[in-house]
């Protein structure tokens, strides 16, 4: 991102590594491979070893992506050459030999050369002959992998007893649990290869152990887990059909209970995991009489509304809109096939409103999620208080009222949700989906702090926030999410309080969601952009400009995983923009340390992004003042450093439609108009500028609301000190005295006429005592009677 040649192309290179190293876009691959061999061309540094080893990495992803084995012919001689390099280093000489064999192993599954895989096999051993490390256990299981594969290929016995004692070995030298878990995963699959294989029955114990702590260790989130339960249910199979033992079937039928209940439903094992459960399940009622119900209750309208479901989970991976539309088609027959009373109305409804709800978020279309209200609503309403499903769907009930909330930026949806929500996880209180309840709870309650600024909000909705991350640490449903909402709870916290601990948790807490969530997972992309914010606030307090890298190399992944036509893809974008800016100014530098002018290329992509953003899909209108503001300062760098007179008329039509923005919070309105403002006076429009200020000023009411207390209320109108007196400047400037003074009076009497004004709000007392607020109302002279004189004796 700047520089001399050599030190331009390394820095060039390292950031489009970081974005191929979160993104799976070919383009963004293929771009940091180019910029490797240039680098590589350009000199001979240091870095060689290092670039050649992850151009090795990125050019065994363009194979993957495209089957073109010269690709990975390249890898292999690039890794090959950094392992030369490193002849003094065991330990980094044992990283690329273990990287040396793992590139020969995929070339073997390529070209079924045995002298390949025998290649594989003297690298991989080398790796952990020379690996001095806790890398070891690693470098182990890629061997038992590459051991197995010549099993297979030769059937001859002596690899697989060589992959199961380096699969022991592996075990016992694990660092800490996740690795412990691989290997022990590892040790159970080849230990049912030799008992297979040899008829040694002794094993089937040790494997079924090993496959159990396997399952055990395995980190919340993990991709691995189904995995790891469906070669434990294998293994369990195994055992009962050698023995037949009651306990052995049990545990079997709880396993592939547990493997349906992780497996989406879009998932290609779904089918074969629902038939093999099927098969238990018939198994046990021979077993033991207790057979499964004959008739499941299913109909035409069941199946109408599993398929709407379906269609509507579908959707969210390949994003076609035929997908949705035939989804809400089936789940407005099933709704209208199924009379009230029916017992799995509720059920059907939910399916329903989960399909409509999908095509408000991802279309914009309020219709849609005003109809999936009202559909869930009825759901929770003719569903029983004591049935297991009815928490689930008030959970989901205030789920599409928020996004009903930030779409249309009523506070009214939002403050529903949270009552809803706030039933729901009482409801659930001890039980296993209260992690999801909390959840809930947490990001309604964050969104109203949003909008209300109320601290007690936005302390209780991370207090919710944390526990649900806690409970929830088990489960691998959700955990991703939990922990994405919590981080954002915390990030707000760090801005309103600036404590350093708290963005060192929120920084930690997003990297944790970015790390299980799988790479082709639709929420990857928002968990990307999440981590480049926090990683840009870090910047922004500490002046880290490493931290602002790769919130750049984040923010371009996320723009790479998202679809232009999403309704996501301004705002990531956006993100990206000013992220970009940040780094071509570098604005919280001392000015002696910024670098003048910043690099044209870099600032023109910035400015180029941020129009893009605005062009692209409409934002919903709880968000629309933030992308709007954040491409507005994007283009004002353009105007100040790139001479861009059509930015600055861009940047200002910008911050006016976001003070605009209704939906939008008051305090993202507000900094609009004060931006709106400023950047007028700097372009000597002294009448614009008092049109910029002065909505700044009647919004200033709206921050100091007469929900908050009076810390809360001066701490938001604190953010904007000075703002009328800018204000009444220039409306001096252009000759508006009367203005002058009224703006000037607006903004100095907020905090006083809020105290006055506040006698006559009853809102709170509603809340809390609704019969004292009623004749609190009422008139003086119908709520009680004249008063007499009293003589006094």
């Amino acid at each position: 991102m700047g520089g001399g040649s050599a030190n331009g192309l390394a820095e060039r290179f390292w950031e489009a590594f970081r974005v191929a190293r979160h993104s799976a876009d070919p383009a963004s691959i293929q771009k940091a491979i180019d910029l490797g061999h240039a680098l590589l061309a350009a000199e001979d540094g240091a870095e060689r070893r290092s670039v050649l080893s992850n151009l090795g990495g990125l050019l065994q992803t363009r194979y993957h992506q495209t089957g073109d084995f010269a690709f990975l012919q390249e890898a292999i001689r690039a890794v090959t050459e950094a392992y030369l390099l490193a002849y003094e280093s065991p330990e980094a000489s044992a990283g690329y030999a273990n990287n040396i064999g793992m590139l020969l192993h995929t070339a073997f599954q390529q070209n079924q050369d045995r002298e390949t895989l025998a290649d594989a096999l003297d690298w991989s051993r080398t790796a952990v002959d020379e690996e001095p490390s806790t890398n070891k256990a690693f470098y182990l299981g890629n061997l038992v992998v590459a051991l197995r594969t010549a099993f297979t290929v030769t059937e001859d016995l002596a690899p697989l007893a060589e992959a199961v004692e380096h699969a022991r070995a592996a075990v016992a030298c694990s660092p800490d649990d996740a690795s412990t878990a691989t290997s022990l995963h590892f040790l159970a699959v080849v230990l049912r290869d030799w008992s297979q294989e040899t008829g040694e029955t002794g094993v089937v114990e040790e494997a079924v152990d090993a496959a159990r702590r396997a399952v055990e260790l395995t980190p919340a989130g993990s991709s691995d887990v189904l995995d790891r339960l469906k070669n434990l249910a294998y293994l369990l199979d195994d055992h009962y059909r050698a023995r037949g033992a009651r306990n052995v079937l049990a545990e079997l039928l709880r396993v592939r209970q547990t493997l349906m209940a992780h497996t989406p439903i879009t998932d290609p094992r779904h089918s074969q995991n629902l038939t093999e459960l099927t098969t238990t399940e018939r198994d046990w009622a021979a077993l033991t009489g207790e057979r499964p119900e004959a008739d499941r209750g299913w109909e035409r309208a069941d199946t109408e509304a599993d398929v709407c479901g379906r269609y509507a989970a579908e959707f969210q991976q390949n994003r076609d809109p035929a997908l949705l539309d035939r989804a809400i088609g089936l789940g407005r027959s099933a709704a209208a096939a199924t009379p009230a009373g029916h017992p799995r109305r509720g059920v059907r409804l939910d399916h329903f409103a989960s399909a409509l709800a999908t095509r408000g978020e991802e279309f914009g279309d309020h219709a849609a999620l005003a109809e999936a209200v009202g559909v869930q609503r009825e759901a929770v309403a003719c569903t029983s208080a004591g049935h297991p499903l009815r928490v689930q769907f008030m959970g989901n009930l205030a789920v599409n009222l928020n996004a009903l909330f930030r779409a249309t930026g009523d506070l009214a949806h939002v403050m529903e949700a949270i009552d809803v929500a706030r039933r729901a996880a009482e409801a659930t209180a001890g039980q296993g989906d209260h992690p999801r309840s909390l959840g809930i709870l947490a990001v309604v309650l964050h969104n109203r702090f949003r909008v209300t600024g109320e601290l007690r909000v936005l302390s209780e909705a991370v207090d919710h926030a944390r526990e649900s991350v806690r409970l929830g640490a088990s489960l691998v449903a959700g955990q991703a999410q939990r922990l994405s909402n919590l981080g954002a709870m915390l990030s707000d916290w760090f801005t309103r309080t600036g404590r350093a601990s708290v963005l060192d948790e929120a920084i930690a807490v997003h990297r944790a969601a970015a790390d299980v969530t799988a790479d082709d997972d639709p929420g990857r992309a928002v968990r990307l952009a999440n981590l480049g914010g926090v990683l840009g606030m870090a910047y922004e307090r500490f002046g880290d400009r490493n931290a602002l890298r790769d919130a750049i190399a984040a923010r371009r992944a996320s723009v790479a995983a998202t679809p232009q036509d999403s309704p996501h893809w301004p705002g990531y974008t956006a993100s990206l923009a000013g992220a970009l800016g940040d780094w071509c100014t570098n604005p919280v530098a001392p000015a002696a340390a910024r670098r003048e002018p910043p690099d044209p290329h870099l600032l023109a992509e910035a400015v180029g992004l941020a129009r893009s953003a605005a062009r692209g899909p409409g934002q919903d209108a709880y968000s629309r003042a933030g992308l709007l503001t954040g491409v507005a300062n994007v283009l004002v760098l353009g105007f100040r450093h790139l001479g861009d007179g059509d930015a600055l008329t861009e940047a200002l039509d910008c911050y006016r439609e976001a003070a605009a923005s209704t939906g939008s919070p008051a305090e993202r309105r507000a900094e609009a108009a004060d931006r709106w403002g400023g950047l007028a006076a700097e372009a000597g429009q002294f009448d614009v500028a008092a049109e910029g200020y002065a909505a700044a000023v009647r919004l200033l009411p709206r921050l100091a609301g007469r929900r908050l207390g009076r810390e809360d209320a001066q701490y938001w109108l604190g953010r904007f000190a000075g703002v009328a007196a800018d204000a009444a400047a220039c409306a001096l400037a252009a000759d508006d005295a009367v203005s002058a003074v009224t703006l000037l009076e607006s903004g100095r009497c907020v905090l006083a006429a809020q105290a006055l004004d506040s006698r006559g709000d009853l809102s709170d007392l509603r809340e809390r005592a609704p019969e004292l607020a009623d004749a609190s109302g009422r008139s003086p002279r119908s709520s009680r009677p004249t008063p007499r004189a009293t003589a006094w004796p």
